[in-house]
């Protein structure tokens, strides 16, 4: 399966308190791939080369841009019962979803779900349902915290089971 993420650029003690929530909250997913944002679904109907091309040329007309959160919102999986809980921003969202908006166009488009709305965030907890991952965020969000960074390139990675693997980086704005 192949999807479009954008690692964020944060600074050391920002990616570590990030990645320490995601070890102890969702272990097999930081274990997997290190903390993103989805901005393409999976998918494995779309030729590597096609779906490479179309994140280049997005890629290449976005330039990179600031991204600021300062709270937790939990999410629930829409084919399971699972919930997340979601590091989500509060400044760069509408740049994240336009971001997705125009990635889900020409032979991406039949990965947009118009019936579940995108939320840009990164997980840093997955538990077995929406109100576990309620309480969890409001734990978590007990403490008061800045999460500020840049969002410079686009990996499509593949995955395959347990592997995720790096196909390719973009850089925004060429």
């Amino acid at each position: 399966m192949l999807y479009a993420v954008a690692h964020p650029e944060v600074s050391p003690d920002d990616r570590r308190w990030i990645e320490g929530l995601r070890r102890e909250h969702c272990p097999t997913d930081a274990a997997r791939i290190a903390a993103h944002f989805t901005l393409a679904f999976g998918t494995r109907t779309i030729a590597e080369r096609v779906y490479l091309a179309h994140v280049a040329e997005i890629a290449a007309a976005v330039p990179p841009f600031a991204f600021r959160c300062r709270r937790l919102e939990p999410g629930r999986d829409h084919a399971t019962a699972e919930g997340y809980a979601f590091l989500v921003p509060d400044a760069g969202a509408e740049k994240l979803a336009a971001l997705h908006a125009q990635l889900c166009t020409g032979p991406l488009a039949p990965l947009l779900c118009e019936n579940v709305p995108y939320v840009p965030h990164i997980t840093v907890g997955r538990c077995a349902d929406f109100d576990a991952a309620t309480r969890l965020c409001a734990r978590l969000g007990e403490t008061r915290f800045e999460i500020s960074g840049v969002v410079r390139t686009l990996t499509v990675v593949a995955a395959d089971g347990e592997a995720v693997a790096p196909r390719a980086q973009f850089a925004l704005g060429g």
